[in-house]
């Protein structure tokens, strides 16, 4: 993805929505942090696209909205999923992967700028970089935690 041009162009809100007990990971929505109740969806096409929603109804709205959050284990080797139960290391600059709820395939930066969401075609889609590359891969070079909300700043990739 292209650098980020300053302002706020580059931070992101991940709101946490609940909880999915088939996988049991984290829902969230991501919210643009420069244009508030502008959240990321991701279209009948695949692509992605950041549409205003009433931040109070985002998390029921559409199954779009939602996604979950996972970053690589300290080998580096599988991915795991970003839940407050995780006791794996909190560090910036970690290689996070994002995966569609709606569409069951993970958020993709295509060489030529296009955002969308792509199926990992492989049978080992949880098991990082040895899997479906680092197109999908994300490092965020600042984080705030809180209880509800994950503010992720700085959205560069891997």
């Amino acid at each position: 993805h292209w650098p980020c041009s300053g302002n706020g162009d580059c931070k992101w809100i991940f709101r946490k929505c609940g909880r999915n007990s088939t996988n049991n990971a984290d829902i969230y929505v991501i919210e643009s942090k420069k244009f508030r109740s502008k959240f990321m969806y991701v279209t009948r096409d695949r692509d992605v696209r950041f549409y205003w929603q009433d931040p109070e109804v985002v998390c029921d709205a559409d199954i779009n909205f939602q996604w979950h959050l996972f970053r690589e284990s300290c080998s580096g080797s599988n991915l795991v999923s970003n839940s407050e139960e995780s006791t794996a290391s909190d560090a910036v600059f970690e290689t996070y992967y994002i995966k569609s709820i709606g569409k069951n395939g993970w958020l993709w930066i295509e060489p030529w700028n296009r955002v969308l969401v792509r199926d990992c075609r492989f049978a080992w889609e949880f098991q990082a970089r040895k899997s479906c590359g680092m197109a999908r891969g994300f490092v965020f070079n600042e984080k705030i935690d809180r209880r509800t909300e994950l503010e992720y700043i700085g959205w560069d990739r891997d």
